[in-house]
């Protein structure tokens, strides 16, 4: 009986820096499907924000935020 895999398990990355090098080369590809789910009327609303807040964390970065450290100190 043949296998039914002939070529057998894929070839899995072994590292982080293999792990980042296969994100990064879709990274065009990923936003475009983002794109796509945040402009789709059709989608969640959820789903839209979430897209949309993806996309602008990646070409703006995340907002920083402040924190008052000195509340309540004399």
């Amino acid at each position: 009986m043949a296998s039914p895999n002939p070529r057998g398990r894929p070839k899995q990355p072994k590292t982080v820096a293999e792990v980042r090098a296969l994100a990064q080369e879709k990274t065009a590809a990923m936003i475009e499907v983002l794109g796509r789910v945040a402009l789709n009327p059709k989608a969640p609303f959820a789903a839209r924000v979430a897209a949309a807040s993806q996309i602008l964390d990646r070409g703006w970065g995340k907002p920083h935020q402040s924190m008052d450290i000195n509340h309540g100190a004399k």
